[in-house]
């Protein structure tokens, strides 16, 4: 298996590997596919930079002068995600932000967390706001007490967001060189 793994691979040529191991010829079969889109290091790197424990600061460099600018985690998970924005509400609880997109049945709940702290009281009283009325789908980032929030909610589901989902519609394709 490796040896038709290396035959459709051209010349490696890594630093990690250098002096370590002899560089692969390609064969007369060879197509070409470059090592680095095998490891998905686009996907990687994505992973990496989001923090969503921290949503509201995740940064993000572009552009030829390296522009820097803040990510917008919550309205890029619903357009991943293919959820319209019917409503963007604001919530502040003791000097914790927290902000919503409602869509349809669903609410999508983004906020800072903070290590050993349980706001279930807090997700529960949002959900009880009457501009979310009608919700029986919560979808809330990183962690939550699913159970307790099914158990004292009309809610039927509540979906830990990871940054997997930011993976949704990606497609990593090899680039011709």
């Amino acid at each position: 298996m490796l040896s038709s793994f290396n035959s459709q691979v051209s010349e490696i040529d890594s630093p990690l590997l250098a002096g370590k191991q002899e560089r692969v010829k390609p064969s007369p079969t060879d197509t070409h596919i470059p090592i680095q889109y095998l490891y998905r290091p686009e996907e990687q790197q994505i992973r990496l930079m989001m923090n969503l424990k921290a949503p509201f600061s995740n940064r993000i460099t572009y552009g030829k002068d390296s522009t820097e600018g803040t990510i917008d985690i919550l309205e890029t998970y619903c357009y991943l995600k293919g959820l319209t924005m019917q409503r963007r509400l604001r919530f502040e609880s003791e000097g914790q932000v927290y902000r919503v997109v409602r869509s349809g049945s669903r609410a999508v709940i983004f906020r800072k967390i903070i290590e050993n702290a349980n706001d279930t009281l807090v997700l529960l009283e949002i959900l009880s706001d009457a501009r979310l009325s009608g919700v029986t789908q919560l979808n809330v980032n990183h962690d939550a007490d699913q159970r307790a929030l099914l158990e004292r909610s009309d809610l039927r589901g509540v979906y830990l967001i990871t940054t997997s989902d930011f993976d949704t519609r990606s497609v990593w394709d090899a680039v011709d060189r």
